[in-house]
């Protein structure tokens, strides 16, 4: 698997209390929840990913029976893209995904950033049986083996709390459109600064700015604009109130600074 690791979750404690939320279907967690739990932060909401739409509604029929009613399983919401349910007394809910199915490593490779591509999944174990009666055998599912897999970067990045955008992923521009737009009106102090439809991009954005520079700033020079510098640029990404994230275009490396700090700022329209 190109770029992905397989491992066994018995070196990560943190993660095993997911278990529960994987019995009984043939579903599988993948996102950002694991760069939560092991970075110690909250849990809002476990994203449930599944192979095909029939292992999907059989989650849900599963989640709406009569047994999982008296455990205190509750429908939550639904949407285009989720059917969310949430157990009474708890304050994270699961989402099972229907806009998107596949495969963990397929599923995977749909993500953007490398700290969200992270997977928890279960493979069965089959036991062969031998029939008096009948000339072949049969196998039967006896256990499940529960496994990681995660991006080689996953925990390089993790550590040094960097925002990185994966280099292969299939849909850059789509990236882009799914990202934060932080326009001028949302703040009336950059109203006549900005003019009409331009807005700072968010760290997302940045981040593929700075990953496709080269790329852009043949574009720059051929229509006689500015290029992009190798500087580093604030992004629109607040990381709280006075402080904000920024991009290095020389290294990509990502970071955060208080935002009386004076640098770069490369403003947009749209793509």
């Amino acid at each position: 698997m190109n770029n992905f690791v397989i491992d066994t979750p018995d070196n990560f404690w943190q993660i095993r209390w997911l278990d529960k939320y994987m019995e009984g279907h043939k579903g599988f967690i993948a996102g950002g929840c694991f760069k939560n739990i092991l970075s110690g932060e909250r849990v809002k909401d476990i994203d449930i990913f599944f192979e095909s739409e029939s292992d999907f509604q059989e989650a849900i029929d599963l989640f709406n029976d009569e047994k999982h009613q008296k455990e205190g399983w509750k429908f939550k919401y639904r949407n285009e893209k989720v059917c969310a349910f949430q157990k009474e007394g708890e304050k994270v809910w699961v989402e099972f995904i229907e806009s998107e199915f596949g495969k963990p490593e397929e599923i995977l490779r749909s993500f953007d950033f490398t700290v969200a591509k992270m997977a928890y999944y279960k493979e069965p174990k089959y036991e062969e049986k031998e029939d008096d009666y009948f000339p072949f055998s049969s196998a039967s599912i006896v256990a499940y083996e529960y496994k990681l897999l995660y991006h080689e970067k996953f925990f390089e990045h993790l550590h040094m709390k960097r925002l990185v955008i994966d280099e292969n992923i299939p849909f850059p521009v789509s990236t882009w459109e799914r990202s934060y737009r932080y326009k001028g009106s949302r703040n009336p102090k950059l109203r006549n600064l900005l003019e009409d439809g331009e807005y700072i991009p968010s760290l997302g954005q940045l981040n593929l700015m700075a990953h496709y520079m080269d790329e852009l700033n043949k574009a720059f020079t051929y229509v006689s604009a500015s290029p992009l510098s190798s500087t580093w640029y604030w992004s629109s990404t607040e990381s709280s109130q006075a402080v904000a994230w920024y991009v290095v275009f020389s290294s990509g490396l990502t970071g955060t600074g208080n935002k009386h700090i004076g640098d770069m700022v490369r403003t947009v329209i749209d793509f």
